[in-house]
């Protein structure tokens, strides 16, 4: 049974669960379905994640990530190759000595 549950009954639910009662309790109290609380308790934290503001180890993180996809990009630049030849038979020297395949970049 696909029953739409008011959006004011949805957020009593998920701040019940999120001040520690029971989700037993909340079940055998609203009688919505279990799985359908944990559903909502779901989209609830992703709501909550795309308001969060980045933090300054987000920021490092990427710049972490900028800094080796640009040091990819020079040894690729540098790469006997052309655009039409398979590059899973292409091997690339890093800087720093060690051999990288494309699949281990």
């Amino acid at each position: 049974m696909n029953t739409k549950h008011d959006p004011v009954k949805k957020q009593r639910v998920i701040s019940r669960y999120k001040s520690g009662e029971p989700i037993s309790h909340i079940i055998q109290d609203t009688g919505i379905l279990r799985s359908t609380i944990y559903n909502w308790l779901k989209l609830s934290k992703a709501a909550e994640d795309d308001r969060k503001e980045p933090t300054l180890l987000d920021f490092r993180m990427l710049e972490k990530k900028v800094k080796r996809l640009e040091g990819i990009i020079e040894i690729l630049k540098t790469a006997d190759c052309s655009p039409k030849d398979s590059l899973c038979h292409h091997r690339f020297i890093c800087p720093e000595g060690s051999c990288l395949s494309i699949r281990e970049i």
